[in-house]
């Protein structure tokens, strides 16, 4: 992440029982994808070279991450129409091997590589 952005106007919720929706915050997200600072407005300097992004109506909770990932797959749309025989060719003689086995991990670590940077 090469941009840092200064996201305004949202409606900020914290995630916990103790603490109150905040409308109209501002959160400051720097250069590398880290929240920088949250606040009003008034209460905060924003930097000239932050993007600016109008969030009115919208709604953050700092935190919240897409626990949820399928590691063989990368995200990316796909149609797959195929007999369960096929598949099941396709798993014995080739995922089902030393060479298989190890293209399935490098997959898997590559697509949670990728998963976590936006944790």
């Amino acid at each position: 992440m090469n941009t840092a952005y200064a996201l305004k106007n949202v409606n900020l919720i914290h995630g916990d029982s103790s603490r109150n929706l905040q409308k109209n915050m501002t959160i400051l997200v720097n250069e590398q994808g880290l929240i920088q600072d949250i606040g009003r407005d008034h209460d905060l300097h924003i930097p000239s070279h932050y993007t600016t992004i109008d969030l009115s109506g919208k709604y953050v909770m700092p935190g919240l991450i897409n626990a949820h990932v399928h590691l063989f797959a990368d995200g990316k749309p796909f149609s797959l129409s195929v007999s369960e025989g096929l598949l099941q060719f396709a798993y014995d003689r080739i995922l089902n091997t030393k060479f298989g086995r190890n293209v399935l991990k490098k997959r898997m670590k590559r697509n949670a590589l990728t998963h976590s940077m936006w944790v």
